[in-house]
């Protein structure tokens, strides 16, 4: 299975690569115009979002507008030790640095947010499926993270990385919603 998951994790990501300088800004600003379009995000007081690095759907924008609304914003902070995310709040830009792999994330003096508080999380991926499946960068921190949580779960992708099914363990976490620039995909648990 992991070999599995690692043949289309690499094909997906140098796809996503490729064509990341493609894709128009209005293509990705409609991404999050789809994202904020979501009732569960408009009722959302605390919401954890992502620093986004290289050709990740970007969330610099969408961090910005959290922010100007005066939302409960939390970043994960990263624990290689333990492997686990940690969500931190930050209050303006000046709160990140950046961790041993270049991504932006929560100073460690930042305060710890209880995950039992916070009512949204949206999560990066390389590729996902309709069944709301996804894989990341194959470390485990967000299935990690998300397990056993009751916040709304989205993913943010543009459409070429949505694929009909995805190889599955039973560690893997199932999104509530997977947000692209041409689709929102709402899934039943």
């Amino acid at each position: 299975m992991t070999n599995a998951k690692e043949k289309i994790r690499k094909k997906f990501l140098s796809l996503r690569n490729r064509l990341f300088s493609l894709i128009s800004e209005a293509q990705k600003d409609s991404i999050i115009q789809n994202l904020v379009s979501l009732e569960e995000f408009k009722n959302a007081n605390c919401i954890l979002a992502y620093f986004s690095k290289d050709s990740e759907v970007p969330t610099l924008k969408l961090i910005e507008k959290l922010l100007q609304e005066k939302k409960i914003v939390c970043l994960p902070r990263t624990d290689f030790e333990s492997k686990l995310l940690i969500p931190r709040r930050i209050n303006s830009f000046s709160d990140l640095i950046k961790n041993k792999f270049g991504v932006y994330e929560p100073k460690p003096e930042c305060l710890e947010v209880e995950p039992s508080k916070i009512d949204l999380a949206i999560v990066p991926g390389i590729v996902f499926d309709r069944n709301g499946y996804r894989l990341g960068y194959g470390y485990g921190f967000y299935d990690r993270f998300l397990s056993n949580k009751n916040f709304f779960k989205i993913g943010l992708a543009f459409s070429f990385q949505i694929i009909e099914q995805l190889p599955f363990e039973e560690h893997d976490v199932r999104l509530d919603c997977i947000v692209s620039e041409k689709e929102i995909i709402r899934l039943k648990k």
